[in-house]
């Protein structure tokens, strides 16, 4: 391949890359970050009923719209379940697990610039990880760890 091949080569990569980047007006992103924005982990220290009911369905549903896999999503529950663990365990705790917790933003991005379908789940991961460390705690990482159970529960997603 000469230089001009693999420039263009090189090149489609990106574009194909910020062809999957959210962008502002695009319906399916909006509606996923319109619910996140309304939706509260802790309401006077305590988990809203809505959370891990309504709320948590309206996500799934977005999911599931947007064909994510149940081997997509799969990834990061047992992930997210291997942290929670940890600090049940008292094997780590809170302010140890927080980097690798936020790292899950990333990697669910580098998910979604390889699979469009992941985008709706990204945007589900980074505002829950958003409000994570708004909340800086363990009690929000509780709090999202059975709301991502609740809209595991409730996708319905299709095998691979």
């Amino acid at each position: 391949m000469n230089n001009q091949q693999n420039n263009r080569h090189n090149n489609a990569g990106s574009n194909s890359n910020r062809n999957n980047e959210n962008k502002p007006g695009d319906k399916k992103d909006d509606k996923i970050e319109e619910v996140m924005k309304k939706i509260k982990f802790l309401e006077n220290d305590r988990i809203p009923i809505s959370l891990l009911d309504e709320d948590a369905m309206k996500i799934a549903k977005l999911i599931k719209k947007a064909n994510t896999t149940t081997h997509q999503v799969r990834r990061f529950f047992d992930e997210v379940k291997q942290f929670q663990r940890l600090l049940e365990n008292k094997k780590k705790n809170f302010d140890d697990l927080l980097p690798l917790i936020i790292m899950l933003k990333s990697k669910a991005r580098y998910a979604a610039t390889r699979k469009k379908e992941m985008l709706v789940f990204y945007d589900f991961i980074a505002a829950s990880i958003d409000k994570i460390k708004e909340g800086n705690s363990e009690k929000s990482f509780e709090v999202f760890c059975l709301f991502f159970e609740a809209v595991y529960g409730f996708a319905e997603l299709k095998e691979n």
